[in-house]
């Protein structure tokens, strides 16, 4: 297969999921800037990884996307010194995105991703990875480098959190 054929693969792949990894940086971060940043590295990572190993390329992308929003947030306290006021997470328009906006719940409300701005960078990702997407808890543990019973405790808590400040909205394991 040539390098065109391949790289041609690769950007259908790519684009077929990057909504989606744009929906979970931003989830994550609250900025629809750095969320697109972040999915604009793992193009380039995506672009230079050696994808002959790689079996499911959705996974691949969403956890690189992941650890790099995870990243990103633990640099947060360092950049958020110098900002005056509370933080909030950029508003984001989905009308036009009309499956954003046909899947849009309390998950997706400005007030919870206010509460998540008070979670851990760990337990914020957990909670999108197995609440928002529905990832078993072998890939959230995957995406976080950690194992499934501390991925299970990170979602756990964070539900907790979000349903004691929020209200439920989501059902336990």
């Amino acid at each position: 297969m040539s390098d065109a054929v391949m790289l041609g693969e690769a950007t259908r792949q790519f684009d077929e999921v990057r909504p989606k990894l744009v929906e979970v940086a931003y989830r994550m971060i609250g900025s629809v800037a750095e969320a697109e940043d972040i999915v604009q590295e793992v193009w380039f990572r995506w672009q230079g990884a050696n994808r002959s190993g790689i079996p499911f390329s959705t996974e691949f992308l969403m956890t690189v996307t992941v650890r790099l929003a995870f990243s990103c947030l633990q640099l947060a306290p360092f950049r958020q010194q110098t900002y005056i006021g509370p933080w909030l997470p950029d508003p984001v328009d989905t009308s036009l995105n009309l499956q954003a906006g046909t899947q849009q719940d309390d998950t997706l409300s400005f007030a919870v991703l206010v509460l998540m701005e008070r979670l851990s960078p760990k337990e914020r990702a957990a909670f999108i990875l197995r609440e928002v997407l529905h990832y078993p808890y072998a890939h959230v543990a995957a995406a976080l480098q950690t194992n499934e019973e501390d991925a299970r405790q990170l979602a756990v808590r964070a539900r907790k959190y979000l349903n004691a400040e929020h209200g439920p909205h989501t059902s336990g394991d």
